[in-house]
């Protein structure tokens, strides 16, 4: 066993990663930002964890009752050091499919494929300053696992409201996609 295993066993804190079967394991976390905004400053945190649990880009794990999406890992001396940002949100990802109603009659229905924490912003005039490639319609900015496969025009269920989805980028983050959404009015 090597100072890693044994210092995160002894001194970290429990963790599950959310897979199938969900692997257990254990972190040490500290927080990245010392931002003004509230928001900014909760949501980033980095740390280590057991490197036996092959934790990847886009892998969201649990700590008490927080959840966590990561964005990045590194081997770090018998370890993986992790950046993650703190779900805030959860979403409902949903995909238009053409289905025949009773009357045989060819319609669009919308069919969840997920349900998933996610991290979230709104889109300020401030953060429209700071970020040029944000879409025009944007009205939040959310960070989910590329594992879901979204794409253009899906929809997003945030509280009781529907998104549409108008941006896509998926190359930024390896495991993680940063989706812009709309108001959806179809």
């Amino acid at each position: 066993m090597e100072y890693a295993d044994t210092f995160l066993e002894r001194y970290g804190l429990p963790c599950t990663i959310l897979r199938s079967p969900p692997v257990p394991s254990f972190v040490t976390m500290r927080r990245v930002s010392n931002s003004s905004i509230p928001a900014t400053r909760e949501a980033a945190w980095r740390g280590l964890i057991l490197k036996e649990s092959d934790l990847t880009s886009g892998d969201l794990f649990t700590v008490g009752d927080e959840t966590f999406l990561v964005e990045s890992t590194t081997p770090a001396d018998g370890a993986l050091e992790w950046f993650a940002v703190k779900c805030n949100a959860t979403i409902e990802h949903q995909r238009a499919k053409k289905v025949l109603d009773e009357e045989g009659n060819l319609v669009r229905r919308w069919v969840t494929l997920a349900t998933t924490p996610a991290w979230g912003q709104i889109v300020t005039a401030r953060l429209r300053q700071e970020d040029p490639g944000l879409v025009d319609n944007a009205r939040y900015i959310f960070e989910v696992p590329k594992s879901f496969g979204v794409k253009l025009m899906d929809r997003f269920i945030y509280g009781e409201t529907a998104y549409q989805v108008e941006s896509v980028d998926d190359v930024a983050l390896p495991g993680v996609v940063r989706v812009q959404l709309g108001v959806d009015l179809r």
